[in-house]
């Protein structure tokens, strides 16, 4: 499987970057990386992130509260939107 990063997970991971980077650009780094590499399992498990309890056609991973957000296609892991912890969104 191939993991597509759409324009939107890209702008939040960017965003969250930038947010975390006020206070540590080290620790902005450090997280985007980890938030990044959670992503690499659904590469061989797919499945293996939780339905999206607000539309099931979507899964989720949880990197430290927040939210990735995806749904599969024939050969391609695709990701939305990633959401801060309690950042609510109509998917």
């Amino acid at each position: 499987m191939e993991i597509t990063w759409s324009p939107q997970s890209l702008e939040d991971i960017e965003n969250i970057g930038d947010y975390i980077a006020q206070d540590s650009p080290s620790d902005a780094q450090n997280f985007i990386t980890k938030l990044i590499d959670s992503t690499q399992r659904l590469k061989e498990f797919p499945q293996s992130g939780h339905l999206v309890e607000e539309n099931p056609m979507f899964r989720q991973l949880i990197c430290q509260g927040y939210r990735i957000i995806y749904y599969l296609s024939e050969n391609e892991v695709n990701i939305i939107t990633v959401l801060c912890p309690g950042q609510l969104t109509k998917i």
